[in-house]
């Protein structure tokens, strides 16, 4: 969804709106059979449920203008935003008293398990452009971005990244004369890009608490623990 509003003559805010939602279930039925030489003795039922949001929010301002009819200037300034979240739960059990009893919570106690997760991340920028030509044969442009992403630590979620560019438009000189080429141009320029495609929470040290433990002997039985899963990195910058 967007929309456009002139402002002055010149001037024109846009804003964009987008978003997904992605749902997801599925489920799967194993029953009890006993087929002689094949059998099933418990029968089991797994439950999976998956949430995935996404947005997206961009506003600009633009402004278009010519000077003494030869300098076209356009200037653009803009904020954006998303976010994304994907979150998921699972369940099974076995043991049934029957096939036609399904439930979960219908199952043996002792053979149910749940599962969970999830993960999200954000960005956040800060756009301007200048776009000018001189009678359309000379060409300049500046642009500038100004990201922040959660997925660097607190002292390197933003980065600065500017770029500009020159060009000469000969095909629009008078002593241009080439029946064979409708279009010659001269550019060169220079930029720099970042990249926070590094995964989630990387930065962060992260445990696992699916995880058992057996401690002392005899009946000692496991217990529930917690494992190290990865080492942070507070340092991963853009």
């Amino acid at each position: 969804v967007f929309g456009e509003y002139k402002i002055l003559d010149n001037r024109t805010y846009k804003i964009n709106v987008g978003s997904d939602l992605i749902l997801g279930n599925s489920n799967r039925w194993n029953p009890s059979y006993d087929r002689g030489v094949a059998n099933n003795v418990n029968a089991e039922r797994f439950n999976r449920r998956t949430e995935d949001v996404s947005w997206l929010i961009e506003n600009t301002l633009n402004y278009n203008n010519t000077f003494a009819e030869k300098h076209n200037l356009n200037v653009l300034v803009g904020q954006t935003s998303q976010r994304s979240e994907y979150s998921l739960l699972s369940g099974s059990g076995q043991d049934f008293l029957n096939n036609d009893l399904r439930a979960i919570s219908l199952s043996n106690s002792e053979l149910r398990n749940a599962d969970g997760g999830g993960t999200r991340w954000a960005l956040a920028s800060y756009i301007g452009r200048i776009n000018y030509n001189f009678d359309s044969k000379y060409l300049f442009s500046a642009s500038v971005r100004y990201d922040g992403s959660s997925r660097f630590g607190a002292e390197n979620k933003w980065g600065v990244f500017p770029s500009f560019s020159a060009g000469w438009n000969v095909a629009e000189e008078a002593f241009f004369d080439v029946p064979w080429i409708s279009d010659l141009k001269v550019r060169g320029s220079w930029g720099q890009l970042g990249s926070d495609r590094i995964g989630d929470f990387n930065y962060l040290t992260t445990f696992s608490a699916n995880t058992e433990y057996t401690l002392g002997v005899g009946n000692g039985g496991p217990i529930p623990g917690v494992s190290l899963n990865r080492l942070g990195n507070p340092n991963l910058r853009w």
